[in-house]
């Protein structure tokens, strides 16, 4: 499991195992990422199979930009450094070498000052004499040897835990019998969910939220001919209950991405259906949480439309185990009571 997957996860042990290649480049792009939307710089090379290719174009005062995303590059190595170290509970076991090419050990700033007694030697292990046998044939070697190295793939290859979303938890069955009005799919969703996440975010006046409409559109390819009607659902979302609510909120957070390691012993691991006793990496984005005086709110939102509005309650019941599931990782998240999980119907 590489650093960044490992991040908001723990083990008992962890080792930190010295990766094949930790060769740096000069950066080919400088991101601007103190704006509200990040700006990019890149330089154009030809290409190259193996390494950069000749710089063909490069962006006015390139070598300044370049010297800023080197640092920054450095400063999230650093960041990736703390990550590493503060992934194990009990013992962390850091890989190192006692020759040259110990240099580029990436860990090596956590081997600094390292105490004498805490250091492990590992022997070579050397090769097992083999048994002189019959003479055996090229082929017959060949084909040991690859049923051998099969056999230790096919171990390897399996995966010591399982993945999922709350989304995969979805009643499809239940959602083939409702029928829905098709109003733009996933493209439209997401473009409602940019919206409401900048108006809980930001409290932008009007004009401000009328351009950043358009925008949202734009982004997922949605015709500017139905501004009006993603208008019409943010007026309508301002003067919801739910927005009063959340204008009287201590806390609210939107779009609250979340990665937490569910094991078979935990209370939520019966709600993921697992099939096995692998743990699981349960993986996901709360639309909006707040919080009252007397406990969190977690909210989902649905762009779903039944053609027969009578056939909202048994919408409500397809998704219903995917926020039970958000409401249980708020409060594992929050170590806090959530006193309401609701669905909110766009």
């Amino acid at each position: 499991m590489n650093l960044h997957k490992a991040k908001g996860l723990e083990s008992p042990v962890v080792f930190l195992a010295i990766p094949y290649n930790t060769a740096t480049h000069e950066p080919t792009y400088y991101i601007e990422r103190t704006g509200q939307e990040p700006f990019g710089h890149f330089l154009v090379c030809r290409s190259s199979v193996y390494h950069k290719g000749k710089r063909l174009a490069q962006p006015k005062n390139w070598e300044n930009y370049c010297q800023l995303e080197a640092s920054y590059n450095e400063a999230e190595e650093l960041r990736l450094l703390y990550v590493a170290a503060t992934r194990t509970k009990n013992l962390l076991v850091i890989s190192s070498l006692n020759h040259q090419s110990n240099k580029s050990n990436p860990w090596l700033p956590l081997l600094i000052n390292i105490k004498e007694e805490t250091k492990i030697t590992v022997p070579e292990a050397g090769l097992p004499k083999a048994e002189v046998k019959g003479k055996e044939s090229l082929l017959d070697g060949y084909q040991k040897i690859q049923k051998e190295c099969g056999q230790w793939m096919k171990y390897l290859s399996k995966s010591s835990y399982d993945e999922k979303t709350p989304t995969d938890f979805k009643d499809e069955e239940k959602h083939r019998k409702i029928a829905t009005v098709d109003i733009g799919g996933t493209a439209w969703g997401s473009a409602v969910h940019r919206i409401f996440d900048y108006l809980i975010k930001e409290d932008p006046d009007e004009q401000l939220l009328s351009l950043h409409a358009e925008e949202a559109l734009e982004k997922q390819g949605i015709s500017p001919t139905r501004k009006v009607e993603l208008e019409e659902l943010i007026q309508k979302f301002k003067k919801s209950d739910l927005y009063q609510h959340l204008k009287k909120a201590e806390l609210k957070y939107s779009e609250v991405p979340f990665t937490i390691n569910i094991a078979p012993d935990h209370p939520l691991y019966a709600e993921l259906d697992s099939h096995d006793s692998r743990p699981v990496i349960l993986s996901g984005t709360i639309d909006l949480v707040f919080k009252e005086a007397d406990g969190w709110v977690v909210i989902d939102y649905k762009t779903d439309r039944p053609k027969n509005e009578k056939d909202y309650p048994k919408l409500a019941e397809v998704y219903q185990k995917q926020i039970t599931i958000y409401s249980q990782v708020w409060q594992e998240i929050s170590g806090e009571q959530v006193k309401q999980s609701s669905l909110y119907f766009v």
